[in-house]
């Protein structure tokens, strides 16, 4: 198998992308089930793509997730949410949100550690000297510290490393500048057909200190059964890496109108109103009021 070691991409010019779906998708499943059990549609090619390739085909996957590891929340007032997400260390806020819209937060919490602690090996390339882990080729009850592959359609090796909860990190030096979608797409057919690349005695990689807020507001406008749609979507990811292990924590926080979903009726007052006052036996109103903004204030109380 060959593998290309003349092409030296320029990471320092690189901009970093995530894309983590379960807290997305914990995040609908919480917003659907608080209205009513709505179904989401689709207006645009991505929602759609979203969807029917990646929501639906894979909604139960957030099952596999401890209620520690995947955890989400629903309010009608930001700022128990926003609360929440700042608490969480956060820095996505949702905006106020109107009487007709519902607000929800999913977070994931992913800590996993080495099945063997890895050595500090700084990592040197032509742009500088960067702080590394080097896991040696072992094994431990059963298991290998790390598994090398390759495939054809990638011309990289690909480093599976172990952990302690069963979880595994692939790691692979990537052949182009991707995000989104796109990026979903092409490790998973980075994934396929791979085959083991024999006489790798250690892995070595960058730590990292990861701190993005990746665009999804393509989930903007996505309908659902009841007559609403998505008003509001964000998504902040922490990733951390080093010689003990990896952590992962990624935030959704997306609003949603209710539309036509059954719910307690009421009447809210907020424009200039009329008021007046009746008593039995007296046919003229008491009092008849044009209320406007003007002395919409809090009294105290009612001593006059």
């Amino acid at each position: 198998m060959f593998f290309n070691k003349t092409k030296h991409w320029r990471f320092f010019k690189m901009a970093t992308h995530t894309f983590v779906p379960h807290p997305i998708f914990a995040a609908l499943l919480k917003a659907g089930n608080e209205l009513g059990g709505v179904q989401w549609s689709s207006e645009s090619k991505l929602q759609k793509y979203f969807l029917s390739e990646l929501y639906y085909p894979h909604l139960s996957e957030i099952e596999r997730f401890s209620d520690t590891e995947l955890r989400s929340w629903a309010s009608e007032v930001a700022d128990e949410l926003n609360k929440i997400l700042s608490t969480e260390g956060f820095d996505i806020q949702l905006d106020e949100l109107q009487n007709d819209e519902i607000g929800v937060v999913a977070i994931l919490n992913l800590l996993i550690e080495w099945l063997k602690r890895g050595a500090p090996v700084s990592i040197r390339n032509s742009n500088g000297v960067y702080p590394g882990v080097k896991i040696q080729q072992e094994r431990i009850d059963g298991h290998d510290t790390f598994i090398s592959y390759y495939n054809t359609y990638h011309s990289h090796p690909i480093a599976m490393i172990s952990t302690k909860n069963g979880d595994t990190v692939w790691m692979t030096v990537a052949d182009k500048e991707i995000a989104g979608f796109e990026l979903f797409k092409h490790i998973k057919q980075i994934q396929n057909n791979l085959f083991v690349y024999p006489e790798q005695t250690f892995v070595h990689f960058p730590m990292i200190n990861l701190n993005h807020q990746p665009d999804i507001s393509w989930l903007v406008g996505l309908p659902h059964t009841g007559g609403g749609y998505i008003t509001q979507a964000m998504q902040q990811t922490k990733f951390k890496m080093n010689e003990k292990g990896a952590h992962l924590k990624s935030a959704v926080a997306i609003a949603t109108l209710r539309g036509m979903v059954p719910r307690t009726s009421g009447i809210t007052i907020n424009k200039p109103f009329y008021l007046w006052i009746e008593r039995p036996d007296v046919e003229l109103p008491i009092m008849c009021a044009y209320m406007d903004y003007d002395v919409w204030k809090d009294p105290k109380n009612l001593n006059m």
